[in-house]
């Protein structure tokens, strides 16, 4: 009847927005979460440049008339001053991330942009790169930039794995209302994953045949501050996660320590109905062997950004 179709669609509408309030508690606990771990991360990182300084700065007097010492110790100071500035940048991007803007666009040809930008280190390592997009195009409404970075984080992070003469494959496609595969390491309500597997998404598979994550990291993979390297701040996935949540989507990892890591990205497709033609070029391809952030903040953006992490 009438009456029992308009009670089902209110209390779906109830349930929809008891959701979203519980979502909405559930990113509030986890930046203040973060809060402790991004206070003893950025105390870490810019601790040892400021160490670096001030010992220069204390032996600077007596061997000021060292020239090579001036000149080591100019040299040092910008490098160090510079990677405080970098650092405070990333964590801004993490923590307060500017709104995307979002406009359709062709994913493929995002993807074709990062491996350019990238095609100096691929050549480098001797990396093979083998691209299979096996939609002509794979359109959705994102920013382009934000998920340029998503990929080059995610590029770079694999890149480094292999070291040299790897294998890094790219897979695209386009998957029609049904849920295919089972979900790795991904954060998020179940619910937000359902309705996304519940429309047509667009799935990109990072692979590489890099040394692997030890399965005891992969729960802490996209917090912040964490990583395996030696070097970096352990920010790129972070913000990479990040960026996938503000378009709808999940990010999933799956590794083997000595075979290698693939990450998979599930972002909701442009509807059929609203689809544009676009000229593009798109299609599977392999890639023989060897084939910047605004200026540096003040200090008081550091405080801003405890604060925005605990807002």
């Amino acid at each position: 009847t009438l009456s029992y179709h308009i009670a089902v669609a209110i209390e779906n509408i109830r349930l929809y927005t008891e959701n979203r309030k519980i979502e909405e508690k559930m990113r509030r606990a986890d930046r203040l979460a973060s809060l402790g771990t991004l206070a003893a991360g950025m105390a870490h990182e810019i601790k040892n440049p400021l160490v670096s300084l001030k010992t220069f700065t204390q032996l600077l007097p007596e061997r000021y008339r060292d020239r090579e010492f001036r000149e080591d110790f100019s040299k040092l100071a910008g490098q160090e001053v510079d990677r405080i500035n970098n650092l405070v940048e990333r964590l801004l991007n993490f923590a307060r991330p500017v709104e995307p803007e979002f406009r359709l666009l062709d994913l493929g040809e995002v993807m074709d942009d990062t491996l350019l930008l990238l095609r100096n280190k691929i050549a480098d390592q001797k990396i093979t790169v083998r691209k299979d997009f096996t939609d002509r195009y794979l359109e959705l409404e994102g920013d382009r930039e934000k998920l340029k970075q998503v990929f080059l984080n995610i590029i770079i992070n694999a890149l480094d794995s292999m070291r040299e003469e790897g294998v890094l494959t790219i897979d695209g496609r386009m998957i029609r209302n049904h849920n295919s595969g089972e979900i790795g390491v991904h954060r998020g309500l179940d619910w937000k994953l359902h309705r996304l597997y519940s429309r047509d998404r667009v799935m990109v598979k990072i692979s590489d045949t890099g040394e692997g994550i030890d399965p005891r990291d992969l729960p802490y993979l996209f917090d912040p501050f964490f990583t395996t390297k030696d070097t970096g701040a352990g920010l790129g996935l972070a913000i990479a996660h990040n960026i996938i949540e503000e378009h709808g989507g999940i990010t999933d990892v799956e590794s083997v320590v000595g075979r290698g890591t693939t990450f998979t990205i599930t972002l909701p497709l442009k509807e059929e109905g609203k689809r544009q033609k676009e000229k593009g070029k798109m299609g599977s391809r392999e890639w023989g062997v060897g084939s910047s952030p605004e200026g540096a903040k003040q200090s008081t953006e550091v405080k801003r950004l405890l604060r925005s992490v605990a807002s």
